[in-house]
This record gives structure tokens, C-alpha cells and sequence, in this order.
């Protein structure tokens, strides 16, 4: 299975990798790697106590001996590279979250400046219904003056019409008089001469 998974990654073989190792010396150099790694983790006492005893090189080998000591050495570098790509995963998902605050909190403030610009054009539109209202008042009572005006209008020509035929009639009583005038002044001469 092993093998498979390395024939499939773009990796060199670990046999080719660490052909002049000897495995115990590999586990070694791992080990010294994941004493490096675990240093640069932020890990609570629990995990970290049971990683870095198992990366004790001075562990009792009368209790275990070497194999035993080996083999527990290669599970603590198996954990710590888990805790690794695990605090790596966690590192990029605190940017991604971090990236995503910042995305939203710039979608918020796009939101707020659209809420505020609807605001201002909701006013706005009220503001000129208001002002269409009084148009409108204004209008009515232009229309009013104006049907007054035009009443007006319609009895002052009335009243020319008459005042032209008053004319016309007062004319003519006055030329009637003016005749009527002359001929007095004519019946006056006359009796003056007579």
C-alpha cells in the first residue's frame, strides 16, 4: 500500500530517497525533524507531552529496548507531522475566515452605502411628490383665475356689445336732436324775421 501511494506522488521513492540509511537511522533523522517541528507548535500540554515523549531519545531501553523505542519515536513523527499539516490547515482556514470577514464586512458597507443611497432617493421622491403636489394646487388655481378671467371676459364683451348698441341708439337721439336743433334754430330765424 505504501509502495502504492509513493509510486503515485511526485515524490522520489523513500528508498531511493534514503538508500545509504539504515531504517532505525532514517526514523532518527525523522525524529530530529519533528523535534524541530514540535517546537514551532502551539499545542495544549496534553498533546504536546505525549509528542515529545515519544521523540525522548532518552527513553528507558530496558523497559522497551531499542525496537521498542523506535517504534515509538516513529509514531510521535507520524502525530507531529499530522499536528503540522493540521496547524497548517488551521493557519489557512483562520486566513480564509480572516479574507471572508474582510470580503463581507466590505459587502456590508457596499449594502449600507445602497440602503443609504435608496434612503436619499426615497426623500428625494417624496420630496418631489410634495413639490408636484403644490404644482398641481397651483394649477387648480390658475385654472380657477383663468375661468374667471375668461367669465369675465365673456360679460365685459357682453357689456361692449351693449355699450356699442347704447352707442348706436344714443347716436341717434343725438342726430334726431340735432336735427330737431337745426330746425328750431331755422323756425327762431325765421320769427326773427318776420
Amino acid at each position: 500500500m505504501a509502495q502504492e501511494f509513493c509510486a503515485h506522488s511526485d515524490h522520489e521513492e523513500p528508498d531511493k530517497a534514503f538508500e545509504d540509511l539504515h531504517q532505525s537511522n532514517f526514523i532518527l533523522a525523522c525524529g530530529w525533524v519533528a523535534c524541530q517541528k514540535i517546537r514551532q507548535l502551539n499545542l495544549d500540554p496534553y498533546p504536546w507531552g505525549l509528542l515529545a515523549r515519544g521523540l525522548d531519545k532518552f527513553g528507558d531501553i530496558e523497559r522497551g529496548g531499542q525496537e521498542f523505542l523506535l517504534g515509538l519515536e516513529y509514531l510521535a513523527v507520524v502525530g507531529t507531522t499530522v499536528m503540522v499539516v493540521m496547524a497548517d490547515v488551521n493557519e489557512q482556514a483562520l486566513k480564509n475566515d480572516w479574507a471572508l470577514e474582510l470580503v463581507v464586512d466590505a459587502a456590508n458597507g457596499r449594502i449600507n452605502d445602497m440602503v443609504m443611497d435608496v434612503d436619499l432617493v426615497v426623500q428625494n421622491v417624496e420630496v418631489i411628490q410634495e413639490d408636484m403636489r403644490d404644482v398641481f394646487q397651483q394649477l387648480r388655481l390658475l385654472e380657477e383665475r383663468v375661468e374667471g378671467f375668461e367669465q369675465r371676459l365673456t360679460d365685459s364683451q357682453r357689456d361692449i356689445v351693449m355699450l356699442v348698441f347704447e352707442k348706436g341708439v344714443n347716436m341717434a337721439v343725438v342726430n334726431f336732436f340735432s336735427g330737431e336743433w337745426e330746425q328750431m334754430n331755422k323756425n327762431l330765424n325765421n320769427l326773427g324775421l318776420a
